[in-house]
């Protein structure tokens, strides 16, 4: 692979097309007299994050998962970065084949730091994680049978022809 070389073949100028080393020869019109030099190419060190983002936002319920994204700058750096959790309880951390994800695991308020590889320079996401809304139970409803009213409510309360009272029921 070239280390060195021009962006197209008309070009004037070279480049780093890559990190390494590659020996560029140069050559004196006026004598012929010709010197080769060894450049070594190494990428720029990040020096900050762009667009942190986390695919659910900054708010998530407890069961979902977000996939972290971010841009280091300059756009030349290695855009290697990691992401980690304040608290593990409320949210883990993990990557797979390079990609950060989050799991909300339970109801609370959680930092989410990144940063490159040797640990500067960073930046942070603050998720608040709540828990999924109760969806209202497939009883509640209205039911008629002669005379008889029996009305349920997904608050607990109900009533039967007409008669207040209050029930619960277990979601599982």
């Amino acid at each position: 692979e070239d280390v060195i070389g021009k962006k197209s073949a008309d070009a004037k100028v070279y480049y780093a097309l890559s990190e390494g080393k590659s020996n560029i020869t140069l050559k004196r019109k006026s004598t012929g007299e010709t010197k080769t030099i060894e450049v070594t190419s190494v990428r720029p060190e990040a020096t900050s994050f762009e667009n942190v983002k986390s695919s659910e936002g900054i708010a998530m319920n407890v069961g979902k998962i977000t996939t972290f994204t971010a841009a280091l700058k300059p756009v030349e750096a290695l855009q290697v970065f990691k992401v980690t959790s304040s608290d593990e309880s409320v949210m883990r951390v993990y990557n797979t084949d390079g990609t950060w994800y989050g799991e909300a695991l339970k109801a609370g308020s959680v930092t989410i730091p990144f940063s490159t590889e040797n640990g500067t320079p960073e930046k942070t996401i603050d998720i608040t994680v709540t828990e999924a809304p109760v969806e209202a139970p497939k009883y509640v409803g209205t039911w008629v049978s002669g005379s008889n009213t029996l009305v349920l409510e997904g608050n607990g309360n109900g009533t039967w022809n007409g008669t207040p009272f209050t029930f619960s029921y277990d979601a599982s």
